[in-house]
């Protein structure tokens, strides 16, 4: 009878212990279940700031297109006045005996001086022409 109650002492014990188990098990698990969804807010917060600074970054490329849109255009609009401008002094340097003496007379050296420094920085044109010779009127522009 003795081994009877000892083995249902050890069976109880052993219940326990499984049931104190579990309950550890359980414990974990809600302690992970809860990080987990701390660890969930914190990603979509980190998410939802990303997509702000995606949609700025965006929005400023747009801004930026439309700028550099704008420019080109000013740009084409400049060439296209320079090369008409530059059209019409070739003309009259043809058929001006006055325009073409003067266009032909040398620069004087203080100008060109200057137009020499203004040449330095251009350099080659974007469209592979070279400037105006610097000792020439046609320089000026």
């Amino acid at each position: 009878m003795i081994y009877l109650r000892l083995g249902g002492l050890a069976v109880f014990l052993g219940v326990v212990g499984l049931a104190l188990w579990y309950r550890g098990e359980a414990i974990s698990a809600t302690a992970a279940a809860m990080q987990a969804k701390a660890d969930l807010a914190t990603a979509i917060d980190a998410n939802k700031a990303q997509q702000q600074a995606i949609a700025e970054l965006e929005h400023q490329l747009k801004v930026n297109d439309q700028i550099v849109a704008g420019l080109a255009s000013r740009l084409a609009s400049i060439r296209t006045e320079l090369l008409a401008d530059r059209e019409e002094v070739a003309d009259l340097k043809d058929r001006d005996n006055d325009v073409r003496t003067y266009l032909n007379s040398p620069v004087p050296d203080a100008l060109r001086s200057v137009l020499d420094k203004r040449t330095q920085r251009a350099g080659d044109h974007q469209d592979g022409k070279t400037a105006p010779a610097v000792g020439s009127r046609e320089a000026l522009p």
